[in-house]
């Protein structure tokens, strides 16, 4: 079973340079600071104007329940050393049965170029193809967003397909392209 059934708590992973850990309630003014960036507004399905509900909302009640119900693990990136917000990494859809989950990520503006997606998408990939037992995480990525796919391809996701329309981001459809990373000894399926 990927996830402890009860009582699920949230791990903190770290490896020494960002720390993944739970989100707080002090989290919020960070979240809103960083979803006001032009980039993630772009590329992700976020509330446009972002406002301080949306981020209290997100640090709150939405970790909370994903947390609790199992559907998901949503944790914070943050310096491993000052605790500054850096992004967001999680996962989403988690299918126990098949041991499959859609990992996915976000960086503040003032943390790229540092390669913390790269330290991201390692930490929670191999925890959850460790302690939480997934066999197969999905990491659905813009073909146009370059950088993602870099670093989805770093981390050895291989691209399956490219999805035509399969979302819709501030009111446009968008082509997605999506890769499959597999815990090691499985194969892409």
């Amino acid at each position: 079973m990927p996830l402890p059934d009860s009582p699920r708590i949230p791990p903190t992973l770290t490896d020494g340079v960002i720390t993944l850990r739970p989100w707080k309630r002090t989290d919020a003014p960070g979240v809103l600071k960083a979803c006001q960036d032009a980039d993630i507004q772009h590329w992700l399905p976020v509330p446009v104007p972002y406002l301080p509900e949306h981020a209290e909302g997100f640090v709150d009640e939405f970790s909370k329940q994903q947390w609790t119900s199992g559907e998901g693990a949503p944790f914070a990136a943050v310096d491993a050393n000052a605790g500054h917000l850096l992004g967001a990494f999680g996962l989403k859809e988690i299918d126990r049965v098949r041991g499959v989950a859609e990992l996915g990520y976000w960086v503040a503006a003032w943390a790229r170029r540092r390669k913390v997606a790269q330290r991201g998408v390692a930490l929670i990939s191999d925890w959850a193809f460790g302690v939480a037992g997934l066999t197969r995480l999905e990491l659905l990525v813009e073909p146009t967003n370059i950088a993602s796919c870099a670093v989805v391809e770093r981390a050895g996701a291989v691209l399956e397909d490219i999805v035509p329309d399969m979302d819709v981001i501030q009111g446009t459809s968008r082509d997605i392209a999506r890769y499959a990373l597999q815990r090691v000894g499985e194969t892409v399926t």
